[in-house]
């Protein structure tokens, strides 16, 4: 859920007001498409943990391979979409969570180049996710840099320990770190 709000933010930060030519339209459909995609993945890698090979067909046509390595509470992925989608390259996840009394905390790593109607590069781009299950209170930090490039121009967001309001209000996080 936070990697799809980080890719619908991402997409309005490539939709700013600049005056050249903007790829917010490709971009927001190939991140719908991802998102699609890498969903099955978890869902594959997770409930077939055991297996080292996984094998889907896509949504929309295409298959993913998700290799896992993972295992308790660590999450090992690498997914390589062929046409899924619309979508090739590979793409690896790295995660792990733990729990301490009502506070639970997740990290996800994400490394890899993906093609489709943009070229999107995730170059070590970390999300780290802790919620207090008494309060219900959830903070998101980011890491690391996403970028893309469409037909209509190209945008790099670099995140160092960038909080993320998970209630909205983001516009000013991702004007502050992409250009």
């Amino acid at each position: 859920m936070a990697l799809l709000l980080t890719a619908c933010l991402l997409v309005s930060a490539c939709d700013s007001s600049k005056e050249e030519a903007t790829p917010s339209e490709d971009l927001s459909a190939m991140f719908v498409d991802v998102q699609s995609a890498i969903s099955l993945a978890l869902t594959a890698g997770i409930s077939k943990a055991h297996a080292p090979l996984v094998e889907r067909d896509c949504p929309e046509g295409g298959t993913l391979d998700v290799t896992t390595n993972g295992s308790g509470n660590n999450l090992d992925l690498s997914i390589a979409f062929q046409n899924c989608n619309g979508i090739d390259g590979t793409l690896s996840m790295v995660g792990s969570q733990s729990f301490s009394g009502s506070d639970f905390n997740y990290e996800l790593t994400m490394n890899g180049t993906l093609d489709g109607q943009c070229a999107v590069s995730y170059n070590d781009y970390q999300q780290s996710i802790s919620t207090n299950t008494s309060t219900g209170g959830t903070s998101v930090t980011m890491n690391g840099q996403i970028s893309a490039t469409c037909s209509g121009g190209s945008t790099t967001c670099s995140f160092n320990d960038t909080p993320l309001d998970v209630n909205g209000g983001n516009a000013n996080v991702f004007a502050d770190n992409c250009n």
